[in-house]
């Protein structure tokens, strides 16, 4: 394969299956309710790559799954989004990552548990066989399923890539606190951004401007190079960068009923890394990445087929 440089995206991070139990009406704790369960491909690094490929991205996935019946869906369904999975790790010693979540009859979250240990097969050895994949990229995203050990070569790897970075959960994000300096793109929601910046409370919930003002004096003085996109879920993003920052609300014209909120995340990061890498604006490119996120929680997919057409029509409904 003859490899272009900056003619791609490379997502580094997990690949799991996803079971997801709905509750037809108010869940009761301790006995089982009524409702559906379903399974399909997803993880941080998979539905960001598959995200990326349903805006007609060039996209290389480098996760690992097993094995197993699993690791085939994942594979299989992931390829047919045109994403490349040449790059994919197939372990024999681990089980495909699962993640098993609870939504209520809203769509909203009640509880996650993920089964994670097959991301230990992506090793910074591993990834220096994948080094001139890596070399020639124009943009990396990286996701803190990944270990320190691994984080921590890619940190020191001297990578010319723009690096983006989420830090998935409070739980995980901990793992970055050390690179903060090194990353050129970060999007946590807020409660991450304040783990990672050390602000105990914003103290200014609802006074967006005042937040961002926080969140700008937080990233000069952690990780001046940093650019944030801090999603605060249905009350927009702030954005700082080096050059300005500014808060973004939701475009309220097109949201309508939750179905779930699954994946709105990954699309907004997806969405925003699309606008960056084919230079948008900034203001452009957060707009961008919020349309992907609210197509999403209108959908019961956790990947929105035909998403860039989808976007598109939307923009010029306006």
């Amino acid at each position: 394969m003859i490899i272009e440089e900056n003619s791609y995206i490379v997502v580094i991070g997990g690949a799991n299956l996803d079971i997801k139990g709905y509750s037809e009406g108010e869940l009761i704790r301790g006995t089982s309710n009524p409702g559906k369960v379903i399974s399909s491909p997803g993880g941080v690094g998979c539905n960001l790559a598959s995200v990326l490929a349903e805006l007609n991205n060039r996209v290389f996935l480098i996760s690992a799954v097993g094995k197993d019946p699993a690791g085939k869906k994942i594979l299989k369904k992931t390829g047919k989004r045109a994403v490349n999975l040449e790059f994919i790790i197939q372990s024999d010693k681990y089980k495909t990552g699962t993640y098993l979540a609870v939504l209520d009859e809203k769509g909203e979250l009640l509880a996650g548990i993920a089964d994670m240990e097959i991301i230990k097969e992506i090793t910074g050895q591993r990834l220096q066989e994948r080094r001139e994949l890596l070399a020639k990229a124009g943009l990396i995203f990286l996701d803190t399923n990944l270990t320190l050990e691994t984080l921590s070569w890619l940190f020191k790897a001297e990578l010319t890539a723009r690096i983006v970075v989420d830090p998935v959960s409070l739980e995980k994000a901990g793992k970055i606190k050390e690179f903060l300096p090194q990353i050129d793109y970060l999007t946590p929601n807020l409660a991450e951004f304040c783990f990672l910046y050390d602000l105990k409370k914003p103290g200014a919930e609802g006074d967006y401007q005042k937040l961002s003002q926080l969140i700008a004096a937080k990233r000069e003085d952690k990780s001046p190079r940093t650019t944030l996109v801090v999603s605060l879920g249905s009350q927009g993003v702030i954005y700082s960068s080096p050059l300005k920052t500014f808060y973004q609300p939701v475009p309220i014209k097109i949201v309508e009923e939750i179905t779930e909120t699954t994946g709105a995340g990954d699309a907004l990061t997806a969405g925003f890394i699309h606008g960056i890498y084919h230079s948008l604006k900034p203001e452009k490119a957060v707009e961008y990445g919020q349309y992907a996120a609210l197509m999403t929680i209108k959908s019961s997919d956790t990947v929105v087929e035909n998403l860039a057409s989808k976007i598109k029509a939307v923009q010029h409904g306006r």
